[in-house]
This record gives structure tokens, sequence and C-alpha cells, in this order.
């Protein structure tokens, strides 16, 4: 496994477990600035160093986050909130 790969399944694995077990709670709106808008959101992680450090996102805006962001474009996104009691 290449090392982005593992620090991507380590940081997706550590945070899983921290809102399992409660320690971290999922928003529930999605922090896409354009959107805003309550549902199913998954989590986006700017740094994999950071893996409590994440964005939470509709499937939709991540995906449009990743399609720009490959293209060069830099969408604006607020900065990831740290989690408390870490």
């Amino acid at each position: 496994m290449a090392e982005t790969a593992r620090q991507r399944a380590t940081a997706r694995a550590y945070l899983r477990e921290y809102v399992k077990r409660g320690k971290v709670a999922k928003a529930v709106l999605c922090e896409d600035p354009s959107c805003a808008k309550g549902g199913l959101l998954e989590a986006h992680h700017p740094d994999y160093s950071k893996p409590l450090e994440v964005l939470w996102l509709h499937r939709a805006c991540h995906l449009r986050y990743h399609e720009f962001r490959s293209r060069g474009i830099r969408l604006r996104l607020p900065p990831p909130r740290p989690v408390a009691g870490r």
C-alpha cells in the first residue's frame, strides 16, 4: 500500500472510531458555504496527518470540491474545526 493510501486509510479509521464512540459529532449542515443544507454528510480530510480535523460535506459537494481541485481550481472552504476533548 502506498504511503498516501495508508495515511488516508488510517485517518478514515481513526475518525470513524471517534464518531462511533461519540467523541466526534458529525455536523448537521454541509460546511460548503455555497450549500449549507442538512442531509447525509461525509468527512473531507484536508490534511491526513490531522485525522480529526475534517469538513462535513454532502457527497455532491465533496465530489465537486475534488473535481475542481483536480483542475487546479481552488474552492474556498472554511478551515476544519478542531475536535474538542482530544
